[in-house]
């Protein structure tokens, strides 16, 4: 299914929407794709003069891949600059997350300022996913027919910095769309950050899917620029730390001349597969 299909959510009106699911082949839902729709679902009921700038979802429980889900979206506050709304994705009357969004009117005298670019090879020059996955026998069947977004490697640092190029499948000129789109492409390869750590190199999914579970509990996503998400934007991925079996991963994104778009925050539940 097209990217900008599956996340222009049908509007079912009073509050409700639809959205189909991408069809991966995960046991439940992928993560972005219900960030996204619910971003979308947000956005198509807010004022004019505002736009998504954040959003925190917590994951509840597992769905079914391939079946559509009902999105409820309902205003908490709308104030003179910001608009808070509650945004809950339903499935065979299970609730499987719950989204808080905040919109603002962008005040252009306002406060501004942005960290410096991480300084990494440019898209063209960094290798693509499938070819770090060559060694590992592939990517593996999750990746089987994945279109959406092509996914390049820019490197990993000492610290376990990673750099990755991503640039989704084309979309419309919406702006909407393509902050879902980033925030859909943003649960992508974080795992892969928390996991490379732990001895898989990034590229080896195949690797990751066999030796790790790895499930997202909270996933945050705050707009800090404008994001073209069908161009290449650099998500620059750390896991500062992990305890418990719980690590936490952030990725800061910017276009290719180094604008900031979107900073991301999860914290994910990860342990090894016991053999088995």
């Amino acid at each position: 299914m097209r990217l900008a299909a599956l996340l222009d959510v049908e509007a079912l009106g009073e509050g409700r929407f639809r959205g189909e699911s991408d069809g991966m082949p995960l046991p439940q839902p992928f993560g972005g794709q219900l960030v996204g729709q619910s971003i979308v679902a947000a956005g198509r009921t807010l004022p004019a003069d505002r736009a998504v700038h954040a959003i925190r979802t917590t994951f509840l429980r597992a769905g079914r891949t391939g079946h559509p889900v009902t999105l409820r979206v309902e205003p908490l506050r709308d104030g003179r600059r910001i608009s808070v709304l509650e945004v809950s994705v339903h499935q065979d009357g299970r609730e499987l997350c719950r989204s808080w969004v905040s919109a603002a009117v962008d005040a252009p005298d306002g406060i501004r300022h942005a960290a410096a670019p991480a300084l990494v090879a440019g898209p063209d020059a960094s290798t693509p996913l499938a070819a770090l996955a060559v060694d590992d026998g592939g990517l593996g069947e999750l990746w089987d027919g994945f279109t959406a977004v092509d996914v390049r490697v820019a490197g990993t640092g000492e610290d376990g910095r990673v750099h990755c190029w991503m640039r989704c499948a084309a979309l419309p000129a919406d702006p909407l769309l393509h902050r879902a789109a980033t925030a859909y492409a943003s649960d992508l390869m974080l795992m892969a950050t928390v996991v490379a750590r732990h001895g898989v190199p990034v590229g080896h999914e195949r690797s990751l899917a066999e030796e790790w579970n790895a499930v997202s509990l909270d996933h945050s996503v705050t707009f800090t620029g404008d994001t073209r998400a069908d161009d290449w934007q650099l998500f620059s991925q750390f896991s500062p730390a992990a305890r418990g079996g719980r690590a936490v991963v952030t990725a800061a994104v910017s276009d290719p001349t180094g604008r900031p778009s979107a900073d991301v925050s999860q914290v994910a539940l990860v342990w090894p597969r016991t053999p088995g």
